[in-house]
């Protein structure tokens, strides 16, 4: 799931339109999902809850 999803964006990203408006996003782009990713969700897309956590 992860794959796909940061292929689709890495292919957005690297759309003549879209460096056109944002030069240098097609570097950066798959780093910025990842720590969006992260912050939200710290245990993933799919992840489960802990033992301790309500």
């Amino acid at each position: 799931l992860a794959g796909l999803v940061l292929g689709i964006l890495e292919s957005f990203a690297s759309m003549r339109q879209v460096i056109e408006f944002l030069p240098g996003i097609n570097q950066v782009v798959i780093y910025l999902a990842a720590i969006i990713i992260l912050l939200t969700r710290p245990r993933g897309l799919m992840g489960r809850k802990g033992v301790m956590e309500d």
